[in-house]
C-alpha cells in the first residue's frame, strides 16, 4: 500500500495530473478534456478507492480474520491490479500518443524537464 501510494500515485499519476493532464487541457481540446477528466482521472480515483478499501479491509483483517474480509482483500486486490493493466495500456496507446500530437515540442520539452525534476 505505501509503494502504491508513494510511487504509483504521488509520483506517478499527481505528476501526470499536474503537469501532462494540466498542459493538456490548457489547450481546451475537447477530446483531451473528456480523455483527461472523464478517463484517466476517473481511473486515477478509482485507484486510489481500491487501495483505500483495501487498507481498510487489512485493518479490519487484523482485527477479526474472517472470510468476508479476506475476500474484500483479494478483491480490492485483484480490482487494482486489472484496473492497473487496463490504465498503462490507455496510458501508452491512447493518452500519450495523443498528448504527442496535442501539445507543441516546446511544451513537451518543458513537460520533460519538470517530470525529471518532479519530487526532488
Amino acid at each position: 500500500i505505501e509503494f502504491i501510494r508513494v510511487y504509483a500515485d504521488k509520483t506517478h499519476h499527481q505528476k501526470e495530473e499536474e503537469l501532462l493532464f494540466k498542459a493538456m487541457l490548457e489547450t481546451k481540446d475537447e477530446m483531451a478534456n473528456n480523455l483527461v477528466n472523464h478517463g484517466m482521472i476517473v481511473e486515477h480515483n478509482l485507484a486510489r478507492l481500491y487501495v483505500w478499501e483495501l487498507e481498510n479491509a487489512l485493518k479490519a483483517y487484523q482485527k477479526e480474520p474472517t472470510v468476508k474480509l479476506k475476500l474484500a482483500i483479494v478483491t480490492n486486490t485483484m480490482s487494482y491490479v486489472y484496473l492497473l493493466r487496463r490504465h498503462i495500456d490507455k496510458e501508452n496507446r491512447v493518452a500519450y500518443p495523443y498528448g504527442e500530437r496535442l501539445l507543441s515540442k516546446e511544451v513537451i520539452e518543458k513537460l520533460n524537464e519538470q517530470a525529471k525534476n518532479y519530487m526532488k
